[in-house]
């Protein structure tokens, strides 16, 4: 079922992880969902702990998003 929500686009890439194996490693807090951001040389450039999925706590996650987006050639605008 996720997988059929997924986009065919390979250009980006979002990682579940299933068995919890990222979330140890860099110490997730277990009482939010963490959104990650990884420029294209794989450096940690955004980190968010999000409980809701309100305008607020989203804003800084989006404009992470456009600017790396945009950094890189994308649809960041």
């Amino acid at each position: 079922m996720v997988k059929g929500k997924m986009p065919r686009d390979s250009t980006y890439r979002i990682l579940l992880d299933w068995k919890g194996e990222l979330a140890k490693a860099y110490r997730f807090d277990k009482a939010s969902a963490t959104v990650l951001l990884f420029g294209p040389e794989g450096a940690e450039v955004h980190r968010s702990g999000v409980q809701d999925l309100e305008p607020g706590p989203m804003g800084p996650i989006l404009r992470a998003v456009r600017s790396l987006l945009a950094s890189v050639g994308g649809a960041g605008e």
